[in-house]
């Protein structure tokens, strides 16, 4: 296992993957949607912290297979793990382009000369598609990079459970599939 940790960290450190907060534990069970107000919200906060992005989506993705018995084939397909990075890069440039020019208004405001006249503005041209296509198969790189990372991080987990959980789980069980996949991922790309 420390061979795998070093090579993973080897690639994240080579490709200069994208840290951000990371909830670190995306699954249905974490997830309250209110269809009524069109409100999504996520719980569980307790492996919160920092990581990679890629890790993060990589992690989500894993957990469609779900706790015991684990079932691989309700993985989501390629198509549609692309599918869910393209919407969560839009919403990502969403969200940081409403940041930034919040913060241009609020220096207008205190009256900086340094606030930044327009820029930012809708895109949505043919270079902005490509640039988006181009972001998403850089993403989805980081992702198939980290899968084996979240089986690695999810089975030593259920190791440690299973040595101190009163919860009737089959952690060996569990642990056994999720690190196979490492083992699995890594005699496939050395």
């Amino acid at each position: 296992m420390r061979r795998e940790i070093a090579t993973l960290r080897h690639r994240a450190e080579r490709r200069k993957c994208t840290v951000a907060f990371a909830h670190n534990d995306v699954h249905a069970l974490n997830m309250i949607v209110e269809e009524k107000k069109d409100a999504f919200s996520l719980i569980d906060y307790e492996y919160a912290a920092h990581n990679y992005v890629g890790y993060e989506l990589a992690n989500h993705f894993n957990e469609y297979a779900g706790f015991g018995p684990i079932r691989w084939e309700l993985l989501p397909t390629r198509e549609r793990q692309e599918t869910f990075i393209r919407d969560y890069l839009r919403s990502r440039l969403k969200f940081l382009r409403e940041r930034r020019l919040a913060g241009e208004r609020e220096r207008e405001r205190e009256g900086s000369k340094e606030a930044e006249q327009g820029g930012g503005g809708g895109g949505g041209g043919e270079g902005d598609f490509l640039q988006l296509k181009e972001a998403v198969q850089w993403l989805r790189n980081d992702v198939r990079m980290f899968f084996p990372a979240s089986h690695l991080f999810w089975g030593l987990w259920a190791v440690v459970q299973g040595n101190s959980s009163d919860i009737d789980f089959d952690y060996e069980s569990y642990a056994s599939q999720r690190l196979g996949k490492v083992s699995e991922y890594t005699a496939v790309n050395p």
